[in-house]
């Protein structure tokens, strides 16, 4: 067999899916503002370590989703209206 006939496969990276995940129950308010969240919780409720859930919940805290407490935890903020649409309508370009 000849390498160049296999295809190229595409994997998400775990952590993207991991903030896709988070950002949809932020947004849809599954996750109440002011919420702090559990990363042990979460952890094994997504069957994930440590590192994929810190990069996702980076990401969400550079976008203003949630606010990470060094030492305290991390907190659900409470997106306003406008915020909302704009993520909204960046995941329907991507």
């Amino acid at each position: 067999m000849d390498p160049r006939d296999l295809p190229v496969l595409v994997r998400p990276r775990i952590s993207d899916e991991v903030y896709e995940a988070l950002q949809a129950m932020i947004l849809s308010r599954r996750l109440a503002p002011g919420e702090q969240l559990s990363l042990t919780h979460i952890e094994q409720q997504m069957g994930i370590s440590r590192t994929p859930l810190k990069e996702a919940l980076n990401r969400l805290a550079h976008e203003g989703l949630v606010k990470i407490e060094p030492r305290k935890g991390t907190y659900v903020t409470d997106p306003t209206d406008d915020e909302i649409s704009e993520s909204f309508d960046v995941r329907r370009a991507l």
